[in-house]
């Protein structure tokens, strides 16, 4: 049965709408249709927004919202064609949707970890026939393209990987297999990637790429949905990146300098980019 969102939880939605500019801007063509029917999980960004606080003393969710907003702004001003990664339009489907946004999300997640690590020139590259990476970028004087992709989920068979909705993330960490698990998905993301780096370095050939795995945390998780906190299991992001790169075919492996995955605060890569000559 649908949950409905409480009046007074949407009318906060509005308010942090019309407080926060980049937001408004950005997103708010995808998160405005969601007022005419606010129901819980229809519209992962309106859920993020009418999060009402725990407490005066402990509102992560305000936290979230005042993050997206600086990274937003950050974004218009550091990362050419920064508006590019919404200007795809949703899905009428709601699953399809949030998956969708999920997926940009992940997108500005890697622009913040490219800022944070000092990359310069970052951007954001506009959508051709032929597939080509999601980010290009400067580091020491040294060229990259950044493709990102969103950590899936495998199957009881291991055959192949559901996307990751934000509320079943936990399933990665069930059992004995849980590293296991977690590398097959990353592995499988950066193989589904495959067409993307090709293209790229066939027409930048003196130029590196690498790959950033999200699982598109960051900035919508809430208290309304419960997690299993990747802190859980120390090391296993460590572990699961340097497994799943060496699980790649030889061709692929060699084509990339190296796979960063990002959780919320985990990060996560192999090889280390600053020991790649």
């Amino acid at each position: 049965m649908d949950t409905q969102i409480p009046e007074d939880e949407v009318s906060l939605a509005r308010l942090r709408l019309e407080q926060n500019p980049s937001i408004r801007e950005l997103l708010g063509p995808w998160i405005n249709p969601g007022f005419a029917n606010p129901v819980l999980g229809q519209n992962i960004l309106l859920d993020l927004l009418s999060d009402s606080p725990v407490s005066d003393e402990d509102d992560p969710t305000t936290r979230k919202v005042h993050e997206l907003e600086r990274t937003l702004t950050l974004g218009k001003s550091s990362c050419q064609n920064f508006s590019g990664i919404f200007r795809k339009g949703l899905a009428s489907d709601p699953l399809t949707a949030n998956g969708q946004t999920l997926d940009s999300l992940a997108e500005v997640e890697a622009f913040c970890w490219l800022m944070d690590n000092e990359f310069s020139s970052i951007r954001k590259l506009p959508e051709r026939k032929v597939r080509t990476v999601d980010f290009a970028c400067d580091l020491a004087g040294r060229g990259f393209g950044v493709e990102v992709t969103r950590l899936g989920i495998p199957t009881s068979d291991s055959k192949r990987v559901d996307p990751i909705a934000g509320t079943n993330l936990w399933r990665l960490y069930e059992g004995e297999r849980a590293s296991a698990k977690i590398s097959f998905s990353i592995s499988d993301a950066v193989e589904r990637k495959r067409t993307q780096i090709k293209s790229y370095l066939r027409g930048n050939p003196a130029n590196s790429a690498f790959v950033v795995v999200s699982t598109g945390r960051r900035f919508v998780m809430s208290r309304r949905v419960v997690r299993r906190d990747a802190g859980a299991l120390p090391g296993t992001w460590r572990k699961s990146v340097e497994t799943a790169w060496y699980s790649l075919e030889r061709g692929l492996q060699d084509q990339l300098v190296s796979i960063i995955l990002l959780d919320g605060p985990n990060v996560a890569q192999y090889p280390e980019l600053g020991s790649v000559s």
